[in-house]
């Protein structure tokens, strides 16, 4: 049964890939190389740098879209189903697989949100510091951290915004 759910959503995803703005890596069908998954916020300041900049040259291909319309076009058949860990497990290794084709030593570290989610404000991975805070008042564009200023074209032509509390 799992070997079907694995071909249907490789099918699924190639699909979306298909109509999306950023290329398709080849998977290895065998592991070569563990990689252990860090909370962002332990990795050291080399690999955060590493990382950020991995993340920004990625913006700037336009690939973050990419991601963003091949998320918000499935995830309705994917969120609350039994696809949602073998989809999001593989949706992740995807972008990391294009992470390192800018850096091959790039690493796509975990965010553990739940340390701070009745708190956002207090989080260090929305601050100026990482991905950026809160938007600014009147249009919630992101104005600091990595993530300052960022364009999107999907779905709309905006600024990237965030508003929480």
């Amino acid at each position: 049964m799992l070997k079907y759910i694995c071909i249907a959503l490789a099918v699924l995803v190639a699909d979306v890939v298909s109509k999306a703005a950023f290329p398709m890596p080849r998977l290895a069908q065998t592991c070569t190389h563990m990689v252990v998954r860090r909370d962002i916020v332990t990795l050291s300041a080399e690999e955060q740098q590493r990382f950020f900049r991995v993340v920004r040259e990625m913006h700037r291909r336009g690939w973050m879209d990419g991601f963003g319309s091949m998320h918000d076009h499935i995830s309705h058949q994917v969120h609350g189903s039994d696809h949602f860990f073998a989809w999001h497990r593989r949706f992740l290794r995807h972008f990391e697989t294009l992470m390192q084709e800018i850096d091959p030593h790039a690493i796509l570290p975990y965010w553990n949100w739940g340390t701070y989610w009745q708190n956002p404000l207090a989080d260090p991975v929305l601050s100026s510091a990482f991905f950026g805070g809160n938007g600014r008042p009147g249009d919630n564009c992101v104005t600091d951290g990595t993530e300052a200023l960022w364009g999107r074209n999907y779905p709309n032509k905006s600024c990237l915004t965030r508003k929480y509390r």
